[in-house]
Order: C-alpha cells, then structure tokens, then sequence
C-alpha cells in the first residue's frame, strides 16, 4: 500500500491497547521504513527500603512476557511516595526518614544494562557495582525524621515540587514545601531547596498532618491537599504565604475525616471520558469524586454560534444540539470496518453501530435520536484507520 502525504497512518502498539495515530508527512511507499516516536511510556517504578531500593521496568504493560526489573538505587528509610516528572526523566522518592531523592535521566535508560545499578539480587553485574549505569541518584532534601506523605510535580515543569508530611505537635511546624528548582538543584540534607507554605495568620494552614498534595492539572498554582480534617487548598501556592481554606465541596458534603489520597484524571478529553476529574480516599467515609474541573470530551469544541462541532482528527456531529436525527461525519484515509459507539456522560454504552467496509473518503452516518434521553453524549469512532472522538447534546 501506498500513503500519500498528509495519509493517517495507525500503528499498532506492543505496550498500548490504542493504536498511535501519525499523520503522514511525505509519502511512504512498499519497503519504506517509517520510524515514529511514541509519546506514551509504560514505566513502573516501585520502592522498598535500604539496600532494597527502588526499582523500575519498562514493560508494565507488555503482558506478553515477563518484565525486566531495575534497581535504580538505594534508600534512607522505607519509601513512601513516587512521583514522575511528565517527561519520564525524573523519579522524585520520599521516605519514612524524612529524606527525599531524585533519580534522574531515565529517559536515557534502555534496559538493566545502562539503567541497573548492580549488586546482589541485581540484573546487571550481580555481586557488583555496574560501571554502565546512567542513573543520577542525588538527595535533594531532609525533612528532620518527618514522614514525607505526598509529592507532586507540576505538569510541565519537572522543577516545581510540592511535598507534604505528616505528624502532630511541634516537632512538624510545617507540613507543606514547595520547590522551584527541584530537577535542578545541588544536593541537600536539609530543606535548603525547599519554601514552607504553611502560611500565616488566620488562613494558614491549620497544624495538623497532611497525608497527600495535588497539583491541578490546568491551574499549576493551585495546590489541593488532604488533610487529618479534609481537604483544603490553596489558589497560589507559589505566593509566600498561601491562603488556605476548608474544600468540602458546593453541598457541604464532604466529611471532616482523614483523607489519605488525591488524584486527578491527567489525561484530555479527546482520550478519556472523564478529564481532569479529581478523587479522593478519605478514611470511614468511602471515595469521592469532583468535577470541579472537568474538561471538555472531545476536540475542538463548538464555537458559541455553530452548529456544527468539528474535531481535528476529522469527526464532527451536527446539527449539534440535535433533536430527532444527526449526522455523524468523519474521513477514512483507507477503506476500513468501522465501529461507531455513543456512550451517556457516565459511562454507560447508548447505541452500537456497525458500519461494516467502508470506502475511503468522507463518511456521513445518519442516527436517530429516538432512544435517547436529553442530554449530553460522547461518540467514539473505532477502524484501522481512525480513531477519533466527540460530543454532541440532544435536547428534546
């Protein structure tokens, strides 16, 4: 098969269950060998303690074999929290001792024999230090024996750290730190590379333990954390003194208990059903969610006065609201079976359609509203050569 330039090209993936998609940018003939960087990194890093280490594979998810483990280096204390920069270059590791590491150009690793350190229980030169390793392991902070409990790296800049510990009374005075210069710093026992952000005054933070940070995805100054009491956060993290105040949500619902986790939905629209949506795990009170700031699904949104929603890989739903009847319009580079789904925001799977073969060229699929309630619905478009997604609104 010939692909003309500008031909969308599906790859599949070993580590991925979705294909890479990859925009031609010249032609590629029978033999031709495209090679294409993949943005998506099935990295896996885990720690113990001591010697034990952290350790990292490559092939979290080839399941196709049995991963080849790491041993990036050794520990003061036991680990307890992980956090990647976004590039994958970084791995930031807090421990029960208080002290806190980074390991540096993982990027750069291949396999045990650049990215192992060697040693007993070791793939690379087991019994001895491996001379070929790459990793950079540098202490980066102390934290006087407090239990570090949270990290969290800002979403594009590897330099901003937030760090959270836990403890009571005055051996924590501060149980937030904030660094601007994280992936760049010279080593430290201390927290020399590190600002407290506990603030001051009537909106500081309260003196109590503090079991995990976020940095919001789309805001990288709010910084969200739960506490022994809740959540709290704070608008500006990177002002001197922050201003913290009590999140228990637009009800009031939320319970004044431990919460021991937050995490957030990184990924955009155009990928997943639910971006940017927060959880929590409080303790006795179950698992909350906040859709506080939930992106769009989809790509390319509407502007205020269309009436047709059209997306860069191709897919656009008008009329968009619909009423009775739409139609689903998309282009295929190459004849391909195609699979049209159309889910409700929850999640739950409305209506199946299967296209069979179609041509190359632009495709116009008519649907009927007659099913479907009022309300706001995603479409997902699935062949070998498309992958693509959207939304669309019915009003009744």
């Amino acid at each position: 098969m010939i692909y003309a330039s500008g031909s969308n090209v599906s790859i599949t993936r070993a580590d991925y269950a979705y294909p890479l998609n990859f925009t031609t940018t010249s032609q590629i003939e029978p033999g031709d060998t495209l090679m294409v960087p993949d943005p998506f990194q099935s990295k896996l890093a885990v720690g113990f303690n001591g010697t034990n280490g952290v350790w990292m594979t490559k092939g979290a998810l080839n399941f196709s074999g049995t991963p080849v483990w790491m041993r990036l280096g050794t520990l003061n204390g036991e680990a307890e929290e992980l956090a990647w920069s976004d590039d994958g270059d970084i791995l930031y590791v807090g421990t029960s001792s208080g002290t806190l590491y980074r390991f540096s150009n993982l990027a750069a690793v291949t396999d045990s024999t650049n990215g192992d350190i060697g040693g007993a229980n070791t793939t690379a030169n087991p019994g001895s230090p491996n001379p070929n390793t790459i990793v950079v392991k540098t202490q980066i902070g102390g934290f006087s024996g407090n239990f570090i409990t949270g990290l969290s790296v800002h979403p594009t800049d590897a330099n901003k750290l937030a760090v959270s510990l836990g403890g009571y009374g005055t051996g924590t005075p501060t149980h937030v730190y904030y660094s601007t210069t994280a992936a760049t710093c010279a080593a430290s026992t201390t927290t020399a590379n590190f600002a407290a952000k506990q603030g001051t005054g009537a909106s500081k933070l309260p003196a109590m333990p503090v079991y995990t940070v976020m940095i919001e995805q789309n805001d990288p100054k709010r910084l969200i954390i739960g506490t022994e009491s809740g959540v709290y956060s704070t608008p500006d993290i990177t002002v001197a003194n922050p201003v913290w105040s009590s999140e228990n949500g637009s009800s009031s619902l939320f319970p004044n208990v431990p919460v021991f986790k937050i995490r957030q939905q990184r990924r955009a629209g155009n990928e997943v059903y639910n971006p940017f949506v927060i959880y929590a795990a409080s303790h006795g009170r179950g698992a909350w969610k906040s859709e506080t700031y939930l992106g769009a699904v989809g790509i390319n949104e509407a502007s205020a006065n269309a009436f047709k929603s059209t997306s860069n890989s191709g897919i656009s739903v008008y009329p968009n609201p619909m009423n009775e009847r739409g139609t689903i319009a998309f282009d295929l580079a190459s004849s391909a079976d195609i699979t049209i789904s159309i889910y409700s925001l929850e999640g739950r799977l409305v209506k199946t359609i299967k296209t069979g073969k179609l041509n190359s060229g632009e495709q116009k699929i008519q649907i009927s509203t007659e099913e479907f309630s009022k309300g706001t619905y995603l479409v997902s478009i699935d062949g070998s050569a498309v992958h693509a997604t959207s939304k669309f609104v019915v009003v009744k």
